[in-house]
Parts: C-alpha cells; structure tokens; sequence
C-alpha cells in the first residue's frame, strides 16, 4: 500500500513523521522527490531526487508514526530552502517476512503453537532432542565440542535446542553457533540452512526493523545450503517460501520461485511436483495443491516423506487459517493414514473438529498427538476442549501445563490460555 506525505517550506533538517499505519505492518521510507529555491535567484527552483533514512518508529495505540530524516549525497547547501517535500512510504503485512523466513513452515518454533516441536536438522543428536532429552544432548554437544571446537553435528544441534528454548536473548548466541559452523565446515549445507533459520526466528521474534534487515542474508544463507547440496529439499522449500511471501520490493519473486521448482525438476522431480503443490497453494488453487501433495509417492524416501508431511499440513493450515473447517479435517485424515505417527497432523484434526463445534470428536486426535509428542499446543487445544465439554478441573488442569510448557505458548494462545482459567476459576 502507497501513500504519500507532503511537506512545504521547510529545511533540509526537517524530520518527516507519518503516522496511521496499522499494527501488523512495516513501514519504510522510500524516494522523495525535493524542490528547493537557492536564496541566489540565479540558480532558481531546483528539483532532484532524494532518499530519507529511518530513524524512529514509535508505537501508540495499536498504531505506530515513523521519523524520517533527509540524505542526500549532494547537499543542497545552506542557502536553499525546501519548498516542497513529497515523500512515498509503502507498508505490507509482516505476515509475509514471518512466513518466508524460516526453513520449512514445519521445522522450527518459528510459526503457530498449532506445530510440533522438532529438530530442525538431522544430526546425529537428532534421535536425542526428538525424545526431549535436552539435558543429555548438552552434556554430549558439551564433550563433543571439548575434541572438536567446530564439530557441525554439535553446532547444529547447539542451534537448534536454542530454537526450541524460543527465547529471543538467546537468539544471537544460536547465530554465532551457526556461524561458528560455517566458518569450520563451510562446505556443510545444514550449516547454511542453520543460519538461515535462526536469522528467520530472531526476524520474527526480534521485531520489524530485525526481519527486515535479516531479510537478504536469509535469503543468501538458504540460496547457499542448496547450492551446496541441491537434494536438501527443506533449504529448497525454505528458499521458496521466501521467494513467494516476501514482496518483491524486499527479494521476492514469483519467478525465481518457478526456478527454484524447475532446478529441482532435474534433481529429484517427485521433490519438485511438491513444490509444484506449494506454488498452486500460493496461488490458492487448493485442489490442484491438494491433489499434487497427495498423489506423491515417497517409496520409502524419509526426505520425501517428510518434505510431502510438511506442504500436506501446511496446506492444511491455510485451510484452517480461511476457516474451511472441514476441507481441513478431510485433507488432515487422509495425511495421518501416510503419516500416523505425524503429531502435528493429529493436531490439526483436533483444532479443526474443535473449530467445528464437534469437541468429543476432537478428543481422540488430540490426545493421540500428545501421546506422540507432548507439545504446549497440543496442551491448550486439550484445555479448550475439555472447557467446550463442561469438565473444568481436566480444562484447568490442560491450560496449566500448556502455560508452564518450554518452549513457551505463543503471546496470543498463551493470553487466551490465561484469561480461560481466569474464567474457570
């Protein structure tokens, strides 16, 4: 979204304040276009191109004003005057930096608490951090690291127990682990998708100005881990999922997402069909993208298989997100009989049966996605559940351990969470 402010007879020190942008958008400074008079009537009215520098952004009622200060590399001297100053600023949604952001939609922490906790790289403490086992991993990365102060397994996994912490004071030490990884295994591809990927949380959870000045060495770090491993399906995903929700003005590209599918086509073309469903999803050609995560066969292929899981519920959750409740149970049911032991896949049945008024029918779901993985998500969705049936000490007890989880609920799951057992109590 364009607008424009227009500022008249003012100085090259004037500071530009727009205000009326909504919660949820960015807002940048862009050209400006400055007529100005020198006071030597020879030279006359002068009109050239300028650009402002953000400097402040201040937050107050849901809405936030921007300060933007003149730069030019020709000065215009301390005989002008600005007559007119007419300044275009755009704003789009942050959704699409929180979406593109990230590896797979999946693999990390990063989106909703309606995903599962997993290791975002397969390392060799993978099996260790899938069964909860943090404390244990950290004693193994600690003696793994004493021989070996760039073992990319132990740096890997080092980020990734960050990633599940979710605690954005932490997310600075996660990039220098992935960096340390980097510069001692520059050739290992996970290390370049590490990087990317808590760049991508620290973006997200490190507010606007953090996403949009991460948004090109995520995109590079990503680019990267493919170029050195082409068969690492979730860089190629990740580096697309950038391509489709970041605008076009910040790297995206509708078109270099096409490439990456059609790169991938010559490498592995059941890999490349599934993304093939990501861009009809973007497109919002559900059926199509339905059809095309469904009708893949992973023949025993894990990467596949994983990669096939991931799009198949991330087009779930879109459904969901749209409120077609029931698109999203028929589509969760046929994901959980090729993948039953998916967590995040019984999980969204449950929300979506939930959603549907049907809360008995949700119980079953919920509870086998617990039993697979116990998660803060799966935690509340049990607490709203037992609440819609009338049982308030399951209900209270559910919403309890939900807010006492680690990683912690996201801000909006764990405020209703907490204003549900006010109720209850």
């Amino acid at each position: 979204m364009f607008r424009e402010a227009h500022l008249y007879d003012c100085t090259a020190s004037t500071v530009a304040r727009v205000t009326g942008a909504k919660f949820g958008h960015a807002v940048s400074c862009a050209e400006v276009s400055v007529t100005h008079q020198s006071s030597t009537a020879a030279h006359g009215d002068q009109t050239a191109i300028r650009h402002f520098l953000m400097e402040t952004v201040r937050w107050q009622s849901g809405y936030f004003s921007i300060d933007c200060s003149l730069k030019s590399s020709q000065p215009l001297g301390t005989d002008s005057t600005i007559k007119k100053m007419t300044m275009t600023i755009f704003s789009h949604q942050t959704t699409s930096i929180r979406r593109a952001i990230m590896a797979s939609l999946l693999l990390t922490p990063l989106l909703t608490p309606v995903l599962g906790m997993q290791s975002a790289h397969a390392h060799e403490f993978s099996a260790l951090i899938k069964a909860k086992k943090y404390a244990e991993v950290e004693r193994a990365i600690g003696a793994k690291l004493a021989t070996n102060t760039n073992d990319a397994d132990a740096l890997l996994a080092k980020v990734d127990l960050i990633l599940i912490e979710g605690k954005v004071v932490r997310l600075d030490e996660g990039v220098k682990f992935a960096e340390q990884c980097i510069a001692g295994n520059p050739q290992n591809s996970e290390c370049h998708e590490a990087l990317g990927s808590v760049l991508g949380v620290k973006a997200e959870k490190g507010g606007m100005m953090a996403g949009i000045s991460s948004l090109g060495k995520i995109r590079d770090s990503f680019k990267k881990a493919l170029e050195l491993d082409p068969r690492n399906f979730s860089a190629a995903q990740s580096l697309m999922t950038f391509y489709l929700e970041v605008p076009s003005l910040m790297g995206g590209s509708t078109s270099k997402a096409k490439d990456v599918i059609a790169e991938m086509q010559k490498i592995n073309p059941t890999a490349a069909n599934l993304l093939q469903a990501k861009l009809d999803l973007k497109d919002e050609n559900f059926e199509k993208a339905k059809g095309g995560v469904l009708a893949v066969n992973a023949n025993g292929n894990a990467d596949i298989a994983q990669l096939q899981n991931e799009i198949a519920i991330e087009i779930a959750q879109t459904l969901v997100k749209d409120k077609k409740f029931a698109d999203a149970e028929k589509l969760l049911r046929e994901v959980i009989q090729r993948f039953p032991d998916s967590s995040v896949a019984y999980l969204g049945l449950g929300r979506s049966l939930q959603e549907q008024g049907k809360a008995k029918e949700a119980l079953l779901p919920l509870e086998k996605s617990l039993n697979i993985e116990v998660t803060g998500a799966a935690l509340y969705r049990l607490g709203k559940t037992w609440q819609a049936l009338g049982d308030k000490p399951k209900a209270i007890s559910f919403f309890e351990r939900a807010l006492a989880f680690t990683p912690e609920l996201g801000k909006k799951t764990r405020a209703d969470a907490e204003e549900q057992l006010k109720l209850l109590k």
